[in-house]
Order: structure tokens, then C-alpha cells, then sequence
């Protein structure tokens, strides 16, 4: 019986790591790629022109220019919410680390709504978007560039 139990246990502890693997560590891999990519899309659209610095006639064509990436940030928006909806143990763990995925989501879906429109806000967008998932920055730059984050 002894070594019927010790033959066992390897068995135990693998599926107890499978487990532990599959519905937390996957997850949370996800959301750091998920952060990752978010940083990228900040980093390539930063420094697009604001629409309010054009002229009125070219601001119809740059707001069409811009559709590749609204639909970018709207996507990651939503594998955001989706990520806090659904995957709640992860999400547990990652709030204790200090991310708030929901925030982050919320935070993109503006951009993704405002982005190359009059009424963007890109440097606090940014900022907001910053804190949510931990980017360092520097709250007295008088702007946001993601290239010098600062202290």
C-alpha cells in the first residue's frame, strides 16, 4: 500500500501544478503580454499631431488615417475588461501586484474613442493609462513623452 501511495503522489503534485499553471499562471502571462503591447501602442502613436493643430480640411483625412489605430487601442481594450471579467483569480493576483486591469481598459476605450478627434486628451489619457498598469512616469514633465519615463 505504501508504495502504491508513493507512486502517486508525483501524479498529485503534476496535476496540482497543471492546475496552478492553466488557471494562474497563463492568465497572468496573458496580461503582461497584454501590458506589453499596450506600451507598444503608446510608444508607435504618442507623437501623432493633434487634431485641434491641424487645419480644418485636413482633419477629416487624418481622423481616417487614424482608423488602424482606434480599432488597435479598442482591442486591447476590450481583452482588458474581458481578462478582469473572466479570469477573476488571475485578476485577484494582479490587483494585489498593483495593476487595475479594468481601469486600464476603461482608459483605452476613451482613447480608442477620442483618438484623433478635437476633444482628445492624449497626455492625460496616457498618464491614466501609465498608473493603471505601472509604467513608471514623470508627473512634472509639462508632457508626456514615453521614451524619458523619468524617476
Amino acid at each position: 500500500m505504501a508504495s502504491f501511495l508513493s507512486g502517486i503522489w508525483p501524479l498529485v503534485i503534476g496535476a496540482i501544478g497543471w492546475v496552478a499553471f492553466e488557471f494562474l499562471g497563463r492568465p497572468v502571462r496573458n496580461f503582461f503580454d497584454l501590458r506589453r503591447e499596450t506600451k507598444r501602442q503608446m510608444l508607435l502613436h504618442w507623437d501623432v499631431p493633434l487634431a485641434h493643430m491641424l487645419n480644418p480640411d485636413e482633419r477629416a483625412d487624418r481622423y481616417d488615417e487614424l482608423k488602424g489605430p482606434r480599432i488597435a487601442f479598442a482591442e486591447l481594450a476590450a481583452q482588458f475588461v474581458s481578462f478582469d471579467r473572466s479570469e477573476w483569480f488571475a485578476t485577484w493576483f494582479v490587483r494585489k501586484l498593483g495593476f487595475d486591469p479594468e481601469s486600464a481598459g476603461n482608459v483605452l476605450r476613451g482613447i480608442a474613442i477620442e483618438f484623433g478627434t478635437i476633444q482628445e486628451d492624449r497626455d492625460k489619457n496616457f498618464r491614466l493609462l501609465d498608473a493603471a498598469l505601472k509604467f513608471r512616469f514623470d508627473k512634472k514633465r509639462p508632457f508626456y513623452n514615453p521614451y524619458n519615463p523619468g524617476l
